[in-house]
């Protein structure tokens, strides 16, 4: 304040004025003193509540690949994917001020939802498309192409960066969230082959996501933070899988700031907490326990849980699926048993022609190889010892050998090879391409090798047959491979007939994977099988029946099928048997082998007292955010 100024000498000045800026300064300081009040006890961060919630629907939770339930931003709304009761897999909406969950007209087939930022639309997959939807309902708004759905996330500025599907060297993608056509986020890492489920980080600065060298065993994969600038990516957790940041609770900075938390991530069936500083990107703390018996799958590398911006967290209760599983006899009548009980992280099995040997390809978490199972006498053979992935093994016809899938020459790129059954000798190439191929069939004259190669675009994954000249006395001599069928769809897994007349293959469009068949050779066809999603199909060699996967059920399904000249015409495709099928990994990485006798099935069959159950509650933990900043506090 401006004071008064004289040229006259003072009057003399009171003792209360000459006390009262230091009683004021002492008044001031006790204030101070009261309100930092060292000797208190620090407030009481509120204690995290778990509540178990049913959905509100008359639904049941199915086996899925992952992000199946997602919490809003803002906390008041779960959208879900289940079966309705006429086993319809759709999306459901619940408010959470309400009791019931009610389906979204048109979003049937749906699979991993994710909101907007404003909580007001709903982002999915369904039927080989990435969509778009309101919470209150209304028609479905496709957004572009996107097979298979691995993740996705929504910015602030209206763009959605999403995993189209597990296919190996698969980079993130993006798309205005009114619709386009898609392009590349960044590049794979060093050695790695996909990247899945996103999340953009707060401030919209960075994305969160999960990256591997192999399209299973999850849980030796990396979470990598990529800034959306395009500087390097950076690895932040090694050994885990779908990586969710959470904010640190009340106080903690809004969408758009900077500012400190935890990233939350599944490893070894639990989910883990490590502290995080948004700033620098980087982890500040060791990785800590976090919670327990949340329902996941390293072979996808997907969990059903989600996080809202406030920090409370929702989930579906169970135990994660292990990347590591026995193998499972199952019959037409939904008897299982076990093949092999020692567990491993497997995938691609194939019988021998005899049916004695199983040939299968088993992953570590760093490579994949080819073993040999002779299931008769429990004994179990490594084939394949080089340090690179080996992947998909074929028998020929006579038994003698196994064409297989190998990227030894060139990291991530898979060409294919062949090897003597019994173990001698040394591998010997059958292709030479820049391109990835992965073998599926032998001709039964054992003069033909049908494989799918990832071509350059606009052609990308096209039909191809490799001709063999020879015989098993001379000796066998590859031939030029061939494109069989190369159309805009995506075709993949092609699988010769018993008879060798035909060929059975998925194709993937404007729609889902559906399953087909053509004429070998010539131009007879195609012939449609499936009816609603059908992939890897396996010929019957004592019926005429043809087999394949149903991914949207997690169904083995059959097809009876009769044959006039060069025709060829499907009867209806049912359910071959009543037992589901659980995913070992995504796309290329079949979970079953048909038995020469036509009998029975080596698959990973799903538990029966899980599906038994309906299962129709998720998990709430409110404070979530809190509670992690007690437990893992890290380092200022």
């Amino acid at each position: 304040m401006a004071q008064a100024v004289s040229v006259s000498a003072p009057p003399p000045v009171p003792f209360w004025r000459l006390a009262l800026p230091w009683t004021a300064a002492g008044v001031l300081g006790i204030t101070a003193l009261l309100v930092w009040a060292p000797w208190r006890a620090a407030p009481v961060v509120p204690a995290p509540r778990k509540f178990l919630v049913s959905v509100g629907a008359d639904v049941s939770f199915g086996p899925s690949v992952g992000g199946g339930v997602a919490l809003s931003p803002d906390g008041t709304t779960l959208a879900l994917v289940a079966n309705a009761p006429a086993r319809t897999v759709q999306l459901f909406v619940r408010r959470l001020d309400q009791l019931q969950a009610t389906p979204l007209a048109g979003t049937e087939n749906a699979s991993i939802p994710f909101f907007s930022p404003g909580s007001d639309r709903i982002a999915f997959f369904a039927d080989g498309k990435l969509k778009k939807v309101s919470v209150t309902g209304g028609a479905p708004i496709t957004l572009c192409d996107a097979p298979n759905g691995r993740g996705g996330t929504w910015t602030e500025d209206d763009t959605i960066i999403f995993t189209p599907n597990a296919s190996r060297d698969i980079t993130l993608l993006r798309v205005p969230a009114a619709g386009g056509t898609p392009t590349a986020l960044g590049k794979l890492g060093q050695g790695a082959t996909t990247q899945r489920w996103p999340q953009v980080l707060p401030g919209d600065k960075a994305v969160l996501y999960t990256e591997h060298s192999a399209g299973n065993g999850f849980d030796a994969a990396n979470l990598v933070v990529a800034p959306l600038s395009g500087g390097a990516p950076k690895i932040v957790v090694r050994g885990g899988y779908s990586g969710r940041y959470v904010s640190s609770g009340p106080g903690s900075p809004k969408r758009g700031e900077r500012g400190g938390g935890h990233i939350i991530y599944m490893a070894q069936g639990t989910l883990f907490a490590v502290p995080f500083d948004l700033a620098r990107l980087e982890t500040t703390g060791p990785a800590v326990p976090a919670v327990e018996s949340v329902s996941a799958n390293p072979g996808t590398a997907g969990a059903q849980l989600s996080v809202s911006a406030d920090g409370t967290l929702v989930y579906v209760p169970g135990a994660a699926l292990s990347a590591s599983n026995e193998i499972n006899w199952t019959t037409r009548d939904g008897k299982t048993s076990v093949l092999r009980a020692a567990k491993a992280t497997w995938a691609n099995p194939k019988f021998s022609p005899d049916g004695q040997r199983l040939a299968v390809e088993i992953s570590d978490g760093k490579q994949s190889d080819i073993w040999l199972y002779e299931w008769t006498h429990d004994t179990l053979t490594q084939l394949t010892f080089e340090a690179s992935n080996e992947r998909n093994p074929v028998w020929t016809p006579d038994g003698r050998r196994i064409a297989f899938a190998s990227d030894r020459t060139t990291a991530g790129v898979l060409n294919i090879y062949w090897v003597n059954a019994d173990g001698t000798g040394e591998p010997a190439r059958l292709t030479n391409s820049p391109n990835g191929q992965q073998p599926t069939s032998f001709h039964p004259t054992g003069r033909f090798l049908s494989f799918y190669e990832n071509r350059p675009p606009p052609t990308g994954f096209d039909l191809m047959v490799l001709p063999l000249d020879g015989d098993a006395v001379r000796g066998w001599t590859p031939g030029k491979p061939t494109v069989f069928l190369s159309t805009p769809a995506t075709e993949v897994l092609p699988a010769f007939s018993p008879d060798g007349r035909f060929i059975a293959y998925a194709a993937a469009a404007s729609g889902g994977s559906e399953l087909y068949v053509r004429l070998f050779p010539g131009s007879g066809g195609p012939w449609r099988v499936s009816a609603a999603g059908g992939a890897y199909p396996m010929w019957s060699a004592t019926s005429r029946e043809l087999l394949f996967l149903n991914a949207r059920e997690s169904k083995v399904m059959s097809a009876p099928y009769t044959v006039a000249g060069d025709s060829f015409q499907a009867g209806r495709a049912d359910v071959w048997t009543p037992t589901s099928y659980v995913p070992v990994g995504g796309a290329g990485f079949a979970p079953a082998a048909l038995h020469p006798d036509g009998k029975r099935l080596a698959l990973l069959a799903a538990q029966q007292a899980e599906t038994a159950t309906q299962q129709d509650k998720v998990v709430f933990i409110s404070n979530f955010a809190a509670y992690l900043t007690k437990i893992a506090p890290g380092k200022k």
